[in-house]
């Protein structure tokens, strides 16, 4: 969203890395009690249909523990789930293009064969049914939401078609169809587009509900993209999208969501000059943003270039609070992956923040290495920030882990059984000592640099255990509709061959930032870091030796 704080689950894009290992799933009374009560919270949620609630408690479960019970996964994808369709359905201006029942039967086929036969990594690990079988429970869901039945059912739609819809689903749920060749699915489909047409349901509509249905079935990072999505989808690779320029995010009062606040605002953007950290949006368009659905708030804030957004905004000044309106314009924004900081003393210490990988993210560290390599007193430690570094374009993660690295394994990928090691052969790789922070929001192509920089003994880690995600993504377009998938399409490993999925990566010294010192603004981690990089810019000969982790 604007832009980055508060999407729903892991942003997945176009190359994004992460692991599938199948670990004994811990039980649930192995949690701690702190975390058994929020399971028990979460299920009663996700039993009553608060999905976004629910959804945030498993969330929060499998951050804390690395290998959860197998409920608490399965809690969190059905939950994100029902979270992607009801967005879907609430997102008119991702609506898909009308298509003929012959071509969105054509299209479904080709889905299918896109998943089953040619892009999925895992290809002998769901079959075709279990496509076609999670198709038919998504469309289910379909049925049972009123703003999918408001927007597509005609308005003389009779009851009894309804439930002979219903009814033909359950058949199939039931009575499973042999599915072995995907005209077998497009031959049942076919029967559910002529049921749903008695009441008004278009083709597409439940092409779109079987095509996510499909995706659901393979992995959390396969998914489907609407026309919308697709577009955030290549802005997020370019670094450019189309927005007011600020980041926003969620701040609590104990376990409670409190305001919606403005984290940063960004130089090129339309609220510069508008709006300053610490802003609080109390209205969005004269709508209070409902703190519990993100994506009902990234939603609001989104929208075509031209298009004009009104916020009623609290800033605070001194002992006062004023409250005043902004109305911003929504256009085109360039969003930097890389912020450098030297640091105004005698030991040359550089800091950059990496805060995504995008296309532009290797020229970008070009730029903020140069620049701190002219620094006064020039450049002879590092710190490197990935904390809440979600991943990105994993051919950029490479080209800046070999800026690092002279030689040696980045990462391994593999697909099929076959594997591909990634090296580094650059021989003007920066040499000077490196400290890394990370934490349980670094994930992804992160994490390759991350474990590549650990791995090859070129940095020291401090912070906590990384999220532990890993697969390798692919954009697979289809013109007709506007649209596309995410499709999972290889797993790496680290340098040293082991997975990141459930493990992460592990620093050498954990330190761990306090809610308390958050709120103050006071980061540990950060002063931790420096106190290191400061101790190596003494010592360029040789890194020190931390101790391994307990």
């Amino acid at each position: 969203m604007d832009k980055r704080a508060l999407r729903i689950g892991m942003t997945v894009w176009a190359a994004l890395l992460g692991t599938l290992l199948i670990l004994p799933s811990a039980r649930a009374a192995d949690l701690s009690p702190e975390l058994r009560k929020k399971l028990a919270e979460a299920r009663e949620l996700e039993k009553n249909g608060e999905w976004a609630k629910a959804w945030e408690l498993y969330h929060q479960i499998r951050k804390a523990e690395h290998n959860p019970p197998e409920e608490v996964t399965k809690g969190y994808q059905f939950c994100l789930r029902r979270i992607q369709q009801a967005r879907r359905f609430g997102d008119r201006a991702s609506a898909v293009p009308d298509l003929s029942h012959a071509d969105a039967l054509t299209l479904y086929a080709n889905v299918l064969k896109d998943l089953h036969e040619k892009y999925y990594v895992d290809r002998k690990k769901v079959s075709l049914g279990d496509l076609f079988q999670y198709g038919v429970q998504e469309m289910g869901f379909a049925l049972e939401d009123e703003t999918f039945l408001k927007d597509h059912l005609r308005s003389d739609a009779k009851r009894e078609a309804l439930q002979a819809l219903k009814a033909r689903l359950d058949e199939l749920r039931v009575r499973k169809p042999a599915i072995k060749k995907t005209e077998d699915a497009r031959e049942q489909l076919q029967d559910v587009m002529l049921s749903a047409a008695a009441l008004g349901i278009k083709p597409s509509a439940v092409l779109v509900e079987f095509v996510c249905g499909a995706c659901n079935a393979l992995d959390e990072y396969t998914g489907y993209l609407s026309p919308r999505q697709l577009a955030e989808v290549d802005g997020d690779l370019s670094g450019k999208y189309v927005g007011v320029g600020i980041d926003l995010g969620i701040r609590k009062e104990g376990k409670e969501p409190k305001d919606l606040v403005v984290v940063k605002v960004i130089a090129s953007g339309p609220a510069y000059g508008e709006l300053v950290e610490g802003d609080v949006i109390v209205k969005i368009d004269g709508d209070v943003p409902d703190l519990s659905d993100p994506a009902a708030i990234d939603a609001k804030m989104t929208g075509e270039a031209g298009s004009t957004v009104e916020l009623e905004v609290l800033r605070k000044m001194g002992s006062m609070v004023a409250p005043h309106k902004v109305k911003l314009e929504r256009r085109p924004v360039v969003v930097p992956s890389v912020e450098a900081d030297p640091m105004p003393d005698q030991y040359g210490i550089g800091y950059i923040k990496l805060l995504s990988f995008q296309k532009t993210t290797p020229d970008e560290m070009k730029s903020a290495l140069l620049q701190l390599r002219s620094q006064p007193g020039g450049l002879k430690a590092l710190v490197l920030d990935l904390r809440g570094n979600l991943g990105g374009y994993f051919p950029a993660a490479l080209k800046v882990a070999e800026m690092f690295l002279a030689e040696g394994v980045i990462a391994y990928t593999q697909r099929d059984l076959k594997e591909e090691a990634w090296r580094a052969s650059n021989a003007d790789a920066l040499a000077v000592p490196m400290v890394v922070l990370v934490d349980g929001d670094t994930a992804s192509a992160a994490e390759v640099l991350a474990g590549a920089l650990k791995d090859n003994n070129r940095a020291q880690l401090i912070g906590q255990t990384t999220y532990g995600k890993g697969s390798i993504q692919c954009l697979v377009r289809y013109d007709k509709i506007k649209s596309g998938l995410q499709v999972t399409v290889a797993r790496f490993l680290s340098p040293e061959r082991l997975p990141y999925e459930g493990r992460g990566v592990t620093p050498h010294r954990f330190v761990e930032n306090t809610p308390m010192m958050m709120g103050s603004m006071s980061d540990l981690q950060r002063d931790e870091a420096l106190a290191l990089a400061k101790d190596m810019a003494k010592m360029p000969a040789a890194l020190p030796k931390m101790p391994p982790p307990s």
